[in-house]
């Protein structure tokens, strides 16, 4: 009866925070519903607490109204004041800035919302419900079960944690430092590139597009032949994984589609999007449609990888591919500027050059395209000596080849123009640009060499600027199976880009795509974070009466990060910005375990117990519901960090934080906070004996 009014706070709670979600205009769709699922496990850590102690109340002979009355008033305000930190905890997830905090705002929207309706329900509902049940004894087998249950978590009890609760209380300073040891070693091993990192993970779609750009002015036909290959390698990836299928299986590509003249399937979402304005004959695509995730034992960034190699380097071709479904922009993309484009381009060749030295690095491409075929006129002294201008021999040149107006016939409702210019065959030739003959001033017609030259170049296809500078941008795609992003960008940054800085005076470079996002996005959380957890500490200190005691309850906020990293190292996870995510958040729900065991230390030692026996009481009066708030968060959070879904991904390592940390932390919380408070009775002691010690006596006086 107890486990199920308990467990009614779930829906009472989520269909309460319908009405708050849909004020703050968010709607029903894939992230609120995983974020329902997020807070599954968190939203009954205070009905937990409260019929706990209701349950507390009614073993120890009250009857159920005032077991009920009593239980609430002993755990309110420490369950209030749980729920405010867990709130001010995910405050900072509404305010982050960048690609991802646009899409994943709506969760912090959703878990506020639950865990406020869920503080009136176990306050105010869960205590009438419970001051009604008569018997809190089951019938048929449950007793049994319950019993047995019962027995092995009393055992547990008084076998494995009384011991080392003791032991810790005996060493607190060397426990501190086991935990700190710990800490700094997790630390190290992010460091260290043990425990990957990266700012956006990949997220594998269904289909892979690869995108084909060659020179500006590629006719049609060559472009074709290029995207044939690349259809040609498609089959054979297709054969050689349909080789390695159980019999009897699907193909493992469903479709192939192929595209001339533009790039119909390349578009993405995020900063790094391409859009389909990529038309002309020099542009082309091929995308295949794989089996889905669930069905096919392939991962999509093993096929792309595997179809990249077999179509291999093709010279003039920029190949992209792109396997995910969702990007915040390239893994590597620096921005160039420099006033002397001849010397940006030089610095462009270079930096692509240390790019392609490092492993992993693939895709190298830029956004300076080499235009079409073009013809410069220039003036020679002579030309200039006789008087004739830059634009007299373009605008006959222009009239030549183009067309004079000489007079417009009106035909019906038609205006129609009549040009007079060279003959069709005389147009085609070259020869007659070189023949023709100039008019000057004087009305004296020249040879067209003599007064004038001819260039032949290639014009800009493009001309990019930012900040009124003429840029180029340089991209590349890491595979995240053999570099890391991360610690690329880091070496670009210091070593190549810094030399070329000092080699070239003048060169300016910013980083953009997705390292960009990423010190956007962790900027604005920090600075959101620092101020969440000023609030939370003169919230504990409001509560506690004492400047150091939210110290000890906020140390466990760290040592959950490395429950978190951990989990990602079991789960074979990096650790990434939805991670941080996930940080951020445990952060409030970590502090919820240490704040029941400090308030019970603090009630027992108003009572006038010892400061080891309070510690000592406490701890094991606060096992059972400690140990299941955090049994509910991480079975709660277990659906998603199984699911195998593509929608899922992008919640798998925020709850994987979560999950983990809340159980780290947890385990640590039993054992270093008890550490930590004795050490501050010991030190608070010290202090009071050293300051009474040398306080002056009135004969002195």
């Amino acid at each position: 009866r107890l486990a199920f009014w308990t467990t009614m706070g779930i829906p009472i709670s989520f269909l309460g925070a319908f009405m708050l979600i849909n004020a703050a205009g968010a709607t029903i769709n894939m992230i609120t519903l995983f974020a329902f699922i997020l807070v599954l496990g968190i939203v009954v850590d205070d009905a937990i607490i409260v019929g706990e102690n209701i349950y507390t109340k009614r073993e120890q002979g009250r009857t159920p109204l005032a077991a009920a009355v009593e239980g609430l008033q002993e755990v309110f305000s420490p369950v209030s004041v749980g729920i405010l930190t867990t709130i001010l905890a995910f405050v900072p997830l509404l305010f982050t800035s960048g690609f991802l905090g646009e899409i994943l705002w709506v969760i912090p929207i959703v878990v506020i919302s639950v865990l406020l309706m869920s503080l009136i329900e176990a306050s105010l509902i869960l205590p009438a419900h419970l001051s009604n049940v008569k018997s809190t004894q089951s019938v048929g087998a449950i007793p049994w079960v319950q019993e047995r249950l019962k027995s092995l978590l009393l055992r547990v009890i008084d076998r494995f944690y009384t011991p080392l609760l003791k032991l810790t209380m005996n060493q607190p300073y060397t426990t501190v430092a086991i935990a700190i040891a710990i800490l700094m070693l997790a630390l190290g091993s992010i460091a260290g590139g043990h425990l990957k990192s990266i700012y956006f993970p990949h997220i594998e779609g269904d289909n892979i597009a690869a995108k084909l750009r060659m020179p500006s002015g590629t006719p049609a036909s060559k472009t074709e032949a290029v995207i044939n290959h690349m259809l040609q390698a498609a089959e054979q990836t297709r054969d050689e994984y349909d080789d390695r299928m159980p019999p009897g299986s699907e193909s493992i590509i469903r479709n192939i589609s192929a595209s001339v003249g533009a790039t119909p399937f390349s578009g993405r979402g995020g900063p790094g999007a391409q859009g389909d304005s990529s038309k002309g004959t020099h542009f082309g695509e091929v995308k295949i449609e794989l089996l889905r995730g669930e069905r096919r034992p392939f991962k999509a960034s093993t096929i792309e990888s595997n179809w990249r190699n077999r179509v291999g380097d093709i010279p003039g071709a920029e190949i992209t591919f792109n396997s995910s479904i969702l990007s915040a922009g390239d893994d590597i993309n620096v921005e160039l500027a420099h006033a002397d484009f001849d010397q940006l381009l030089i610095a462009t060749d270079k930096l692509k050059t240390a790019m392609a030295e490092s492993a992993g690095v693939v895709e190298i491409t830029d956004s300076f395209e080499v235009g079409k075929p073009e013809l410069r006129l220039a003036l020679k002294d002579t030309g200039i000596a006789a008087g004739l201008t830059l634009n007299d021999l373009a605008r006959q040149v222009r009239q030549a080849f183009y067309g004079a107006e000489a007079q417009r016939v009106q035909r019906g409702r038609d205006d129609m123009k009549v040009l007079v210019r060279y003959s069709e065959s005389e147009r085609r030739d070259l020869d007659t640009l070189y023949n023709m003959r100039i008019r000057l001033s004087t009305g004296d017609e020249v040879p067209f060499h003599t007064v004038a030259r001819v260039n032949e170049t290639r014009g800009y296809a493009t001309i990019n600027r930012a900040d009124r500078r003429r840029v180029v941008n340089i991209s590349a795609k890491v595979d995240d199976e053999v570099a890391n992003a991360n610690e690329i960008n880091t070496h670009l940054r210091d070593h190549v880009l810094a030399k070329l800085q000092q080699d070239m005076p003048g060169l300016y470079y910013s980083f953009e795509g997705a390292e960009k996002e990423r010190m956007d996005s962790l900027e604005s959380l920090a600075k959101a974070l620092l101020v969440a957890l000023v609030a939370i500490f003169a919230v504990l200190a409001v509560q506690l009466g004492s400047y150091t005691q939210p110290l000890i309850i906020m140390s466990v906020i760290p040592l959950g990060f490395v429950g978190a990293a951990i989990g990602h190292w079991l789960l074979g996870y990096p650790i990434s910005f939805f991670s941080m995510f996930g940080l951020v958040a445990l952060s409030g729900v970590v502090v919820n375990d240490s704040l029941i065991l400090m308030d019970m230390i603090n009630r027992l030692r108003e009572n006038g117990q010892s400061v080891r026996s309070a510690v000592l009481a406490a701890g094991q009066r606060r096992f059972r519901p400690i140990f299941f708030t955090t049994l509910t968060t991480c079975v709660g959070l277990a659906p998603i960090i199984s699911e195998k879904s593509l929608q899922a991904q992008f919640l798998i390592p925020m709850a994987i934080s979560l999950a983990f940390g809340v159980a780290f932390a947890t385990l640590i919380t039993l054992f270093v906070v008890p550490a930590l408070y004795l050490i501050r009775s010991q030190i608070g002691a010290s202090l009071h004996q050293f300051f009474h010690s040398h306080k002056p006596s009135e004969d002195s006086v």
